[in-house]
């Protein structure tokens, strides 16, 4: 099966939505599914198939030599998959692939959630309207990383077939690679962006009394002046300790290093780094407006707040009076849970059970 990927971007500083196409690729890959994957810009992301890259544009209008590769490539393939929306990416390939009738599956990737559409709401409601709502409603597929994606306000009243699957951890995450884990350390990895409130984060942390043993790394990248401000709001504070972004190993042996992981965002559509907390045995500290919360919650895996201070403080201070003993048993419970339901070898077959399924329509 020859399956066409097409995503806007493939950078680290975009985040979550590149690294969970990166991760499906090498599920597929140990499925004997052929991936080429199509993009714009310098990818900065090694991904393990070909992958294709046009000049950057302006990100409404499609470039003449991106539709004429699809015009001349696209019957190459069996299957297309989008990777977000709101570009022209995808409507410019939605256009080409019904002319062509090669049929096409998408990941909103989190794009139409409830919050996501009330920000810039007039734009997104007008947009939506003329362009891609044709888009979404002529998919073979949606493909939602949970039920509550699915359930979301627009999701819910379009008349498509939805496919609820989980994004795969990268393989590296279950394998044996030790680091000394430190119980008293907490970790927030992610783009540092208001969204994900680090700054909530940082005033927790300082407003804790001396006598608790804890310290916080932060890892990320983010918009310049927003870092310098969140530094600024340590004022060098002895426990607080920033860091750029990471891949790889260097963000294994990040979360390996922890006993917490922390994210009191606003809204995650899915969270792949609540996942990829789970899979290294980081317990999870993260708002109940993270998708993966629910997950969280019913398999006793972490502590979840209200995205406010009072209630994430709440939940660290909870977390500083664990045992030992009951750290380390929490944390072998999301190890387990993440190999069972995160890793590429559990899912790897169910995504090209989802194309296959998708070929035979």
């Amino acid at each position: 099966m020859n399956v066409l990927h097409v995503i806007p971007e493939l950078k680290l500083n975009t985040g979550g939505v590149a690294f969970a196409l990166k991760n499906i690729i090498s599920s597929l890959n140990k499925c004997n599914v052929d991936s080429t994957v199509l993009t714009s810009g310098e990818s900065d992301i090694n991904i393990d198939c070909k992958v294709i890259n046009f000049a950057s544009t302006n990100a409404l209008l499609s470039p003449k030599s991106y539709n004429d590769w699809l015009d001349a490539n696209i019957t190459k393939f069996d299957l297309v998959h989008i990777h977000s929306i709101w570009l022209y990416h995808s409507r410019s390939t939605a256009n080409i692939c019904r002319k062509y009738k090669i049929p096409y599956v998408l990941s909103p990737c989190g794009m139409l959630d409830d919050w996501s559409m009330q920000q810039k709401r007039l734009k997104k409601i007008i947009y939506f309207r003329l362009i891609e709502k044709s888009v979404i409603s002529n998919a073979e597929s949606i493909h939602c990383t949970l039920e509550a994606e699915a359930a979301s306000k627009v999701l819910s009243k379009i008349k498509v077939n939805k496919t609820i699957l989980s994004l795969p951890v990268e393989e590296l995450f279950f394998e044996s690679t030790e680091f000394n884990r430190n119980y008293t350390q907490f970790l927030y990895l992610g783009r540092l962006h208001y969204k994900k409130q680090p700054d909530l984060v940082i005033n927790a942390f300082k407003n804790l009394s001396l006598e608790h043993d804890w310290s916080l790394n932060l890892v990320g990248g983010g918009d310049y002046k927003y870092i310098q401000n969140l530094k600024d709001l340590c004022n060098n504070h002895s426990r607080i300790e920033f860091f750029s972004a990471v891949n790889g190993l260097d963000k294994l042996k990040h979360f390996r290093t922890a006993a917490f992981f922390v994210l009191p965002s606003l809204q995650e559509n899915y969270g792949v780094a609540v996942a990829e907390a789970i899979s290294s045995g980081t317990i999870p500290i993260i708002s109940e407006e993270v998708a993966l919360s629910k997950v969280i919650s019913e398999n006793n895996l972490g502590l979840i707040c209200k995205p406010t201070l009072e209630s994430f403080r709440q939940q660290v201070e909870k977390a500083l009076s664990m045992s030992l003993e009951e750290k380390k048993q929490l944390s072998e419970r999301c190890i387990s849970y993440g190999r069972e339901n995160f890793s590429q070898s559990s899912l790897g077959t169910k995504y090209q059970n989802f194309y296959e399924s998708v070929l035979k329509c």
